[in-house]
């Protein structure tokens, strides 16, 4: 089901977010060590890459007012 979520704020934010089945928290992991290492601000690639192995499709923007970029 498309959807979506932003913290349009200047206020740090944080969600908790379950699914099942089991696997999906792989994702989030991932996603989570890529945003340590560059400091938040992950290259737009590597964050391309992650989707298309977790079969996450990006329908909105990864930074609001920029670019949608999604895998092929």
């Amino acid at each position: 089901i498309p959807h979506a979520f932003a913290n349009l704020s200047s206020t740090p934010a944080r969600m908790f977010f379950q699914a099942a089945p089991a696997g999906h928290e792989d994702y989030f992991e991932e996603l989570a060590a890529l945003l340590r290492e560059s400091n938040g601000k992950p290259d737009t690639r590597a964050v391309t890459e992650l989707r298309f192995r977790h079969d996450i499709h990006q329908l909105t923007r990864l930074v609001p007012g920029g670019p949608v970029k999604e895998a092929k």
